[in-house]
C-alpha cells in the first residue's frame, strides 16, 4: 500500500501530534487496518467539554430530536456500523417516533467524526 494521506485542513488531529494508541492506529482514508484494542483513558483523545451542536428537529420527518417524547416511549439502541444509511430503514417503521444516530461507548466526551474514525476515542457508530 501506497504512503498515508495526510489528513483535512479542518481536521482536529495531526498525525504529528499522536502518541501512544493513536501511533498504532492507521488512517481509515488509506484503507489501512486500525488496532483492535480499545486505547486506555490516558492514551484517549481529549475530546471536548460542550455537546457538539444539533439539529432540534429531525431533517427528514420534523420530529423533536430531544426529549420529552410521548409517554410510554421507550429507546432502543441499535448497532449497525456505519449509521448513514442504516438509520433510514427505521423511519416507515409504525411506531418510530424519532431516530437520531450518533456514537456509543468510548472514553473520549463528545468526540468529533475525524476523532473517532482515528479509533482514539473507543466509541462506535450507532443508530
Amino acid at each position: 500500500m501506497g504512503a498515508s494521506a495526510p489528513l483535512a485542513k479542518s481536521s482536529s488531529i495531526r498525525p504529528e501530534n499522536l502518541t501512544g494508541q493513536a501511533k498504532k492506529v492507521w488512517s481509515m482514508f488509506t484503507l489501512k487496518r486500525k488496532s483492535l484494542s480499545m486505547p486506555s483513558l490516558a492514551e484517549a483523545l481529549r475530546g471536548c467539554a460542550d455537546a457538539l451542536p444539533s439539529a432540534v428537529t429531525h431533517f427528514v420527518h420534523g420530529a423533536p430530536l430531544k426529549e420529552p417524547y410521548p409517554q410510554g416511549s421507550e429507546t432502543a439502541i441499535f448497532g449497525l456500523g456505519c449509521f448513514w444509511g442504516a438509520e433510514k430503514r427505521f423511519w416507515s417503521i409504525p411506531g418510530v417516533i424519532v431516530t437520531a444516530v450518533g456514537y456509543v461507548g468510548g472514553l473520549t466526551p463528545n468526540p468529533t467524526y475525524e476523532e473517532v474514525c482515528s479509533g482514539c476515542t473507543g466509541h462506535n457508530e450507532r443508530c
